[in-house]
């Protein structure tokens, strides 16, 4: 076949093995800035991973306004990516909490903890089918990344996923 789908699906690298999904991650770091300034970051490398010929029906980010109480901040951001035809859609959402440790302690230290979650759904002629997506972020130097080609090797497999099993409907 030659169409995009087909195409999208001939042409995405392979997902690593299953099993590999962290819902919560911890990072204790000796740097931590602004939880503002590091959710920028990760919604730049949301809108980067999904920026894909695939999704032809745009893409919408949302962001969760950091909330401080005492030492600790929190915020989120969610971007969805569409599909037309056949009706697809992309969520990915990052849940972030920053605690600093007290400035008695050590300027600027804290911990991040980071709630992932993705899926895909699909509705055509079959109905919906969803699939979870792995999606995993680190610390590196006092900040958040996102493993874009990990994310996009596993939006990849799911799309396969979902385009094999319309392959198998009667």
């Amino acid at each position: 076949m030659n169409d995009p789908l087909s195409r999208a699906l001939d042409e995405a690298p392979q997902a690593r093995a299953a099993g590999a999904h962290r819902d919560v991650a911890s990072y204790r770091t000796d740097h931590a800035p602004p939880l503002g300034s590091v959710l920028d970051r990760l919604r730049e490398q949301l809108v980067e991973a999904l920026s894909l010929p695939f999704f032809d029906g745009g893409a919408s980010v949302e962001m969760t306004p950091v909330t401080k109480h005492a030492l600790s901040e929190s915020g989120a951001a969610t971007i969805v990516a569409r599909k037309r035809e056949p009706a697809y859609e992309a969520t990915v959402a990052l849940e972030v909490c920053s605690d600093h440790d007290a400035p008695a302690d050590a300027a600027e230290t804290g911990r991040y903890q980071v709630a992932a979650r993705a899926h895909l759904r699909c509705e055509d002629a079959r109905g919906r089918t969803e699939r979870a997506v792995d999606v995993t972020v680190h610390e590196i130097e006092g900040t958040l990344r996102l493993d874009v080609p990990h994310l996009r090797a596993e939006m990849a497999a799911a799309i396969r996923s979902i385009g094999k099993a319309s392959d198998d409907a009667p």
